[in-house]
């Protein structure tokens, strides 16, 4: 009998086991709603960072020229230096600056006397005994002596370096501010100069054939390869110094490297490097007067009695591109191709010069 008894409680306590036991539910439940104590908001979940936008840097031409009288016959120019006439700059057409030029303003219109540097016009003049610089129709300085500037760079914080050869003798002179900085005796000059990395840079030949690059008043040599080729540019970027070069088949190389090979009997009147395209001007055989501008790879006639005005008025930048021509008759207007656009400037003038300067916009919408 008692174990009879203890069966039965052994039984109920079983029982009682199984209906206290929670089963394992296999399907997904909904998790319990958190609360949050009065007064506190839910903190909200961050959202993706939006793309950044890109920074594009868009090149804008200035353009320098000379206006003068209706009717004056500036190809001839018979009053040189004596005639009423004006230099202007132009930023992508527009009219941006205007100051006289002639002898009695010490501002010549030679185009070897002018350039345009970013938005700002300098021209060089020489009396008897000294020579003067001007910017934007402005004395900057004087210092004695006759020199042909060979080239001008502003530098922000150290000031406007000139490089100068005599007008009598050899050799070249960099100065800053008229002071003497550095000078040779002996050399031609073979890239105008420019601002670097917050320095000045060119780069000349000897008469044995050896090239040197001036930095910041250091000289250093420049390997040109292959030897004996004619170098027909050097451009300075980022304190590092590429030479280009033709050799006699026709072939353009940087440092060394083989870019391209333009057709047979095109003559080279400048070379423009720009990042990965190339551009250049030139003619076949002995046409100069047809000239051609060459973009990676395609050949186009410039409009008929019209030449590029001078290597200083031709610019390639971030793959875009203004050339500056002349006309070689009397009476025709002074044109400008940018990006394969023909712009006719509507009066009796030419071009004297070509800067570049940055402006900077965003993709964003």
């Amino acid at each position: 009998m008692r174990e009879f008894v203890l069966l039965i409680l052994a039984t109920l306590m079983m029982l009682a086991g199984a209906a206290c036991r929670k089963d394992v539910c296999e399907c997904r439940c909904p998790e319990p709603e958190e609360t949050l104590p009065a007064g506190e908001e839910p903190e909200e979940e961050p959202e993706d960072d939006p793309e950044e936008p890109e920074i594009i840097a868009v090149p804008e031409f200035n353009i320098v020229a000379a206006e003068y009288p209706d009717g004056y016959d500036w190809l001839r120019d018979p009053d040189h230096g004596a005639v009423g006439c004006d230099i202007c700059l132009l930023q992508d057409g527009v009219e941006k600056l205007r100051f006289p030029a002639g002898n009695e303003y010490l501002v010549s219109t030679d185009i070897d006397m002018v350039r345009c540097i970013g938005e700002d016009v300098f021209t060089d003049f020489s009396t008897s005994s000294e020579t003067i610089i001007m910017k934007n129709g402005t004395e900057l300085f004087r210092y004695p002596g006759r020199e042909m500037i060979r080239g001008v760079a502003e530098v922000e914080g150290k000031g406007v370096y000139t490089l100068g050869v005599p007008r009598e003798g050899s050799g070249w002179i960099l100065r800053c501010d008229g002071e003497t900085v550095t000078v040779s005796d002996i050399g031609e000059i073979v890239s105008g100069l420019v601002s670097d990395a917050d320095e000045t840079a060119f780069a000349y030949a000897t008469a044995d054939g050896r090239y040197y690059q001036v930095r910041d008043g250091r000289k250093s040599g420049l390997n040109v390869s292959p030897s004996g080729a004619d170098v027909v540019a050097v451009k300075f970027c980022g304190g590092e110094a590429s030479v280009y070069t033709l050799d006699e088949e026709n072939v353009l190389r940087k440092d060394g490297m083989e870019l391209l090979t333009f057709g047979d009997s095109f003559r080279l009147l400048a070379v423009y490097p720009d990042g990965e395209h190339t551009g250049a001007v030139g003619y076949y055989g002995d046409d100069i007067y047809t000239q051609y501008i060459f973009l990676d790879g395609e050949y186009t006639e410039f409009p008929e009695n019209y030449c590029l005005a001078a290597v200083s008025t031709g610019a390639f930048s971030n793959g875009h591109y203004c050339l500056c021509l002349n006309p070689v008759e009397a009476g025709l207007p002074p044109l400008y191709i940018r990006d394969g656009e023909t712009v006719r400037l509507p009066f009796n003038g030419c071009f004297l010069g070509l800067g570049v300067s940055l402006a900077y916009e965003t993709s964003a919408p």
